[in-house]
């Protein structure tokens, strides 16, 4: 098993491409600074904010991650009722999505630029407190697809979307039937117990690039025994995973060529490492050093995005770990930049960062960090 260690600076080219129809945003700009090893591009502050009822705080919004190919995502809020789904470019432009009354947000993007998210029957889908007000949703050069739900007996005709695929297999759930995968647009529900084979559980994950599901599956005849792969059809492929115990393992991150992030928790503490099918994990870990790493993201080049403090009493920072060495994002920003970072959340394969921050005087911007 290899392991990752410490320092070096993060290497990359900017690329990225918009969708569409691209509109520019109201005081985006982008901050430079001479030898600095990255730009920054700001999509705010974000003025408004969606305040459901019962809160005491608007949220404005934001991205969400990012593509490997750069393309950004998430969403903004439009008004006090309403987040707009958006698309968010490397050049401070922004491209809107269609959506419904409420809004929506996107959640995932593949190569294509097909987008995924969920789309609000009311106000940030909230609704007395029931989870029937988000539906599954779907962008194709902007326009909606809202997916459909498979039938079900709940009363709350709720659901949403978690991860897509490079060849458009949608990956979701859905209130009262559980996990559904959308071939064609058309839902196709999970069965957890295949054959009703009870000693045997399958757990769906996630979806890398090429389609195949990200699966744990459980096995408790004559003990448990739990076992990850990606499962094609009825042909499963196991991965290897670090020695967790009895602890779950769960899918992160996952980047252009299939290689998945993941983390479990054991004994209390956090274990991350990447898997890749016919390779050993590559374990990410700083106990001897007695410092703290949690991982967000990866991309096709093993840039490792994560929050770090050498020390657990210490304010963590984001970081990019690359080639056995951790390198502060602040170290690669110009000096001036005035930004109170509190948000990382994806890496792209040309190691453009996505995020957010606060001003100094405390509006939030949407913020992707490009090497310069």
């Amino acid at each position: 098993m290899s392991r990752f260690t410490r320092r070096s600076l993060l290497k990359g080219a900017a690329g990225a491409a918009g969708l569409a129809t691209a509109s520019s945003l109201p005081g985006a700009r982008l901050i430079r600074a001479q030898g600095a090893s990255y730009e920054i591009v700001s999509f705010g502050p974000i003025a408004d904010g969606v305040l459901p009822e019962g809160y005491f705080r608007p949220r404005p919004g934001g991205i969400n991650g990012i593509n490997g190919n750069g393309i950004a995502f998430g969403t903004i809020a439009a008004s006090e009722e309403k987040f707009t789904p958006t698309i968010f470019n490397t050049d401070g432009t922004v491209s809107k999505l269609k959506s419904g009354a409420f809004g929506g947000t996107v959640t995932a993007m593949n190569a294509d630029g097909t987008a995924i998210g969920r789309v609000y029957e009311s106000v940030n889908g909230i609704d007395e407190g029931d989870d029937s007000m988000e539906r599954p949703a779907l962008w194709i050069d902007r326009e909606l697809t809202r997916l459909p739900l498979p039938s079900s007996d709940s009363d709350y005709a709720g659901g949403y979307t978690t991860a897509i695929s490079n060849n458009g297999t949608v990956l979701g759930y859905a209130n009262g039937v559980g996990d559904v995968l959308w071939t064609n647009n058309e839902p196709q529900v999970l069965n957890n117990y295949p054959g009703d084979n009870f000693d045997e559980r399958i757990d769906f994950l996630d979806l890398v690039p090429g389609g195949e599901l990200v699966v744990r599956r459980t096995s408790t005849d004559g003990g448990t025994v739990r076992t990850y792969g990606l499962l094609d059809g009825d042909a499963f492929t196991e991965f290897a995973v670090p020695d967790i115990g009895d602890s779950y393992a769960y899918t992160e991150s996952i980047n252009s060529r299939g290689d998945l992030l993941m983390y479990a928790f054991t004994g209390g503490v956090e274990f991350n490492w990447i898997s890749a099918v016919g390779a050993d994990p590559q374990l990410i870990d700083f106990r001897n050093e007695a410092a703290f790493f949690s991982t967000i993201a990866v991309n096709a080049d093993l840039q490792v995005l994560g929050w770090w403090a050498p020390r657990r009493d210490l304010d963590t920072e984001p970081v990019i770990l690359h080639d056995g060495e951790i390198t502060p994002l602040a170290d690669l920003l110009p000096a001036d930049h005035g930004f109170d970072i509190s948000i990382v959340n994806g890496i792209s394969d040309d190691g453009v960062i996505s995020g957010g921050g606060y001003d100094a005087d405390g509006g939030f911007h949407p913020l992707l960090f490009v090497p310069a």
